[in-house]
């Protein structure tokens, strides 16, 4: 089972690579590529997979990222901690057990500059709600101005209700497509994929 998951999380990430390969707006890499800095979160990161993802497609230009990530979730917190701080330093990777609804909790990361890049992935937004439209709601104080939202979700009533929530938001939709490649999982007695749905969109 174990190296099932484990197969399962590096497939997950291959996917996830892809997508930003092809679809993430080519301004941010450029930015880093004149070594100018870049602020990225991602928000109820998990164990923040995705976060080797990012420093591989910023490669060589890798330190010029900064990359934040949230989670209430204390364990998987802690999984992403001994393995990204461990492997890359202190210096460029920041992660806080907090209430990711909560705008507070983003106060000392915020107070130099607002985030260039906001991550969600698989927010199920159509099980939580509440929890999801309060995160949504505090992206404009979070996001830069010429920043990116780049989320993913399982399933196509997810991506809807993302897409009804940005009009309300008033962002503007720069990618809404359906990844050709999901990897599939087991949850509990269903098949979903992951990623399976890329919005992203901009202020």
């Amino acid at each position: 089972m174990e190296s099932e998951n484990k197969t399962l999380g590096i497939n997950i990430q291959k996917s996830f690579s892809v997508l930003l390969k092809d679809y993430l707006p080519k301004n941010l890499l450029d930015k880093t590529r004149a070594n100018k800095p870049i602020k990225i979160i991602s928000i109820a990161c998990g164990k923040f997979i995705e976060a080797e993802c990012l420093l591989d497609y910023f490669s060589p230009n890798e330190k010029q990222i900064k990359l934040y990530g949230i989670e209430i979730d204390e364990e998987l917190l802690n999984d992403a901690t001994n393995r990204l701080l461990k492997n890359n330093g202190r210096d460029h990777i920041f992660l806080k057990a907090g209430d990711a609804s909560n705008l507070e909790n983003y106060k000392d990361w915020i107070k130099d500059s607002l985030f260039d890049l906001i991550i969600v992935r698989h927010p199920e937004i159509t099980f939580n709600t509440d929890v999801f439209m309060k995160i949504f709601s505090n992206f404009n104080n979070l996001l830069n101005k010429n920043g990116y939202l780049f989320i993913t979700t399982h399933y196509e009533d997810e991506k809807r209700a993302l897409s009804y929530l940005f009009k309300i938001l008033k962002l503007n939709s720069l990618v809404d497509i359906e990844n050709k490649n999901p990897v599939s999982l087991k949850k509990g007695e269903d098949l979903v994929f992951a990623d399976r749905f890329l919005l992203i969109s901009s202020q």
